[in-house]
């Protein structure tokens, strides 16, 4: 219907109270699928992966972006770099669930972004090193209670240790 890519979701969501990010959605078999049929219409897939072994279905089913990645493991990153998948870590994201207002606003969020944050910080900086390719993205709407875009992530690459034209580039 005119789109030009697919977002699966390889876990739960971090942005609901009631999910537990790390918990896989789909098996191997219906992620390959997925991205088989959008490969047959000439579509790309991103998996919303924050959970590891979410994440490597997705990479091992062939999607093309690992969305989020928070709990990712260096044999992931591994897979992820010999496989050309790149990583979208949308730090920016997960510090928006400890923010007050936003697209978040939930106690209970909170406490799991504070948990979070500093693993996708990490993940980021492991991928940069592994040379793992970064791409700069969010998950907030920006509408108007949105309180973090694309700048807000390029600075947070460049904290985790991208040099600032890669992070400006990854945008």
């Amino acid at each position: 219907r005119g789109v030009d890519g697919i977002k699966i979701m390889a876990t739960e969501r971090a942005g609901l109270p009631d999910t537990d990010p790390r918990q896989r959605v789909y098996s191997e078999e219906a992620l390959a699928a997925a991205v088989d049929e959008a490969r047959r219409s000439g579509r790309t897939v991103a998996a919303h992966a924050h959970g590891d072994e979410g994440a490597a279905a997705a990479v091992r089913a062939g999607v093309r972006t690992i969305e989020h990645g928070t709990y990712l493991s260096d044999q992931t990153l591994a897979l992820m770099k010999e496989r050309s998948t790149c990583f979208v870590p949308t730090i920016a994201t997960v510090i928006d669930l400890i923010d007050p207002g936003g697209n978040y606003d939930d106690p209970m969020l909170s406490v799991r972004g504070r948990s979070m944050l500093p693993r996708v910080r990490d993940a980021a900086t492991r991928a940069w090193k592994a040379d793992v390719q970064i791409v700069a993205g969010t998950d907030t709407d920006y509408g108007p209670r949105s309180t973090r875009r694309i700048p807000d992530e390029v600075a947070e690459l460049v904290q985790v240790g991208l040099p600032a034209m890669d992070a400006i580039k990854a945008a």
